[in-house]
């Protein structure tokens, strides 16, 4: 698997170098997700909880073995004194084991380790889940962070290249920019060209006439 940061570090004597940051691996989130889950705490407990309840149902089917002891003491009366104290001891042992109950026993302990097998399964299917989710905030963070570094670059760039444009514009304060400007997108008319007007002289009337 991939880890997130990739530490490089040069050997400087004189110069305090500070402690690199922990590296996280994929696998480690994982399993920190399936330490500190709470659902799947809970699963887990839900599953102890069934094979704890399949061990009681089993009880039975084994034989049982029961041990009682007494000890009774009577004191004497102050008042008589033909009344002496006394003890007394009593132990008993028995024990007992289960022949035939038309399998009652037997299909409790049978229906409670099912319902144990079942709860494993889905606690199973909790850590599935959990590890699936831990692995996709992994790899989106893994993204996030892959984008903050470059928009940092992109920003470092960018600040770069308008200290530039101000330490050009200070050296040459008089100078205008040659660049040729941009055509306008809209269109420009062009100038037409005068059209020759034609003009016609009408004949002016002489003022010597002939003599008839």
């Amino acid at each position: 698997m991939f880890s997130l940061l990739v530490l490089l570090t040069v050997s400087q004597p004189a110069v305090d170098t500070p402690s690199p940051a922990p590296t996280l691996t994929i696998d480690q989130a994982v399993a920190a997700a399936k330490r500190n889950h709470p659902s799947l705490r809970v699963a887990q407990a839900r599953t102890a909880g069934a094979h704890a309840r399949a061990d009681q149902a089993r009880a039975p089917l084994r034989p049982s073995i029961d041990f009682s002891a007494r000890h009774n003491v009577n004191l004497s009366s102050p008042f008589d004194a033909n009344i002496h104290g006394r003890s007394s001891y009593n132990a008993g042992l028995s024990g007992g084991i289960l022949l035939y109950d038309f399998n009652r026993t037997r299909n409790r302990y049978d229906a409670a380790k099912v319902s144990a097998r079942a709860q494993k399964h889905s606690e199973h299917g909790v850590a599935q889940d959990v590890a699936l989710d831990a692995r996709v905030a992994f790899i989106n963070a893994h993204a996030a962070k892959q984008v903050v570094i470059i928009a940092r670059e992109r920003l470092v760039n960018e600040n770069r290249h308008l200290a530039q444009v101000r330490a050009s514009s200070k050296s040459a304060p008089g100078r205008r920019s040659t660049s040729p400007s941009r055509a306008p997108w809209w269109p420009t008319p062009r100038p037409s060209s005068p059209k020759p007007r034609m003009t016609t002289k009408s004949p002016r009337p002489s003022s010597m006439q002939p003599w008839g």
